[in-house]
């Protein structure tokens, strides 16, 4: 029994270690990634399109700090949906709409993703809810495909890349929310953007 015991505490730690790993696996690259493709985006916008190397390089400028917004971001939704969950619904909307382009275009943080959203709470909500559901979709049907494969790995490759561009959809969502956003706080126009982002200096 003893040995049984230590077996299944070192079960759970390891099943928890890998967890961990994987969330911040997944977020170090996700902030590369969504640092990036709203560089792309921008630059897009204004006329000067970039490939995926500049908008790595503008990354490595703007991943750190979107980290630690982000995790305070989920540790803050973790917190409301655990008291009464419609404080974490509401955090999520506020955060989720606007955070990114905030912190990789404004450089700035969890305040002012929630001054943008407050203004367009509902109209935000209703696209991320829209988001939300096409994720849930397209999450099922990747694991279904994913299964249909004799071959776990091809399968989990097929799976891995269905999600991978609903993930870029995603992204782009995000983008244009914030945009939007902006566009109503002042009148935010893409010349705006690329300044803010810095556009103009990039090589």
């Amino acid at each position: 029994m003893v040995g049984t015991g230590r077996a299944g505490v070192d079960d759970v730690t390891t099943f928890l270690a890998a967890e961990l790993g994987s969330v911040v696996v997944s977020l170090v690259v996700g902030a590369f990634v969504w640092s990036a493709a709203v560089f792309v985006a921008v630059q897009g916008a204004a006329g000067r399109p970039a490939g995926p190397l500049q908008g790595l390089r503008f990354a490595a400028r703007r991943a750190v700090p979107l980290m630690g917004w982000w995790l305070l971001a989920m540790l803050l939704v973790a917190i409301g949906t655990i008291m009464l969950v419609v404080p974490g619904l509401v955090l999520t909307v506020l955060f989720y709409g606007s955070l990114l382009g905030v912190v990789v275009v404004e450089r700035r943080g969890i305040g002012r993703s929630i001054e943008l959203s407050m203004g367009r709470f509902w109209p935000t909500a209703g696209r991320l809810v829209v988001a939300g559901l096409v994720w849930q979709l397209v999450a099922v049907a990747a694991d279904r495909i994913g299964g249909g494969f004799t071959d776990g790995v091809v399968g989990a490759l097929a799976q891995a890349g269905l999600m991978l561009v609903v993930a870029q959809l995603l992204t782009g969502v995000a983008v244009v929310t914030y945009a939007e956003l902006r566009s109503h706080d002042g009148g935010c126009t893409t010349s705006t953007l690329a300044e803010e982002l810095g556009v103009h200096r990039q090589p």
